[in-house]
């Protein structure tokens, strides 16, 4: 597959900001570091460069009009990473959108959980830490991206 055509494929990444957890009776947040974790690990990976990732926290810190990005954008795949433990109602809201618009969705998850439905993608990555397992990702990609072009 030549470059030219893959890097006009935009992979768009929805994941969660932060975790929410109880510790003492009381409840508390922990702000994930997606820009090192996630964003980092897949510009850095082997098929990184032959996409146009759009990572949502890197355009605003605020919220932004997905489903607007979703009707406008032209050839675009949509990954979402779901935890169990950490609050994932906004990529789960963004992967119904994604679904809705008959957008090609990836799914990733932790290793250690599993996912009761499996309705809105058949594509399901299980990963234990990005930086090492990110590269599970570049298979899937080229497959969708053979379906686009």
């Amino acid at each position: 597959m030549s470059e030219d055509i893959e890097k006009k494929i935009n992979v768009y990444f929805s994941h969660p900001t932060k975790e929410v957890y109880v510790k003492n009776n009381q409840i508390l947040e922990r702000k994930l570091d997606f820009e090192n974790d996630l964003y980092l690990s897949l510009k850095k990976s082997s098929f990184g460069s032959n996409y146009t990732f759009i990572f949502p926290h890197e355009i605003s810190p605020d919220e932004y009009d997905t489903k607007k990005l979703f009707k406008e954008t032209e050839k675009l795949i949509v990954v979402g990473y779901i935890h169990q433990t950490i609050n994932s109602s906004g990529s789960i809201y963004e992967l119904g959108m994604a679904y809705q618009e008959e957008i090609p969705v990836i799914l990733m998850h932790a290793e250690s959980e599993t996912l009761s439905d499996k309705t809105i993608s058949n594509e399901i990555i299980k990963v234990e830490k990005f930086s090492t397992d990110i590269e599970k990702l570049g298979p899937v990609l080229e497959k969708y991206t053979k379906k686009l072009v």
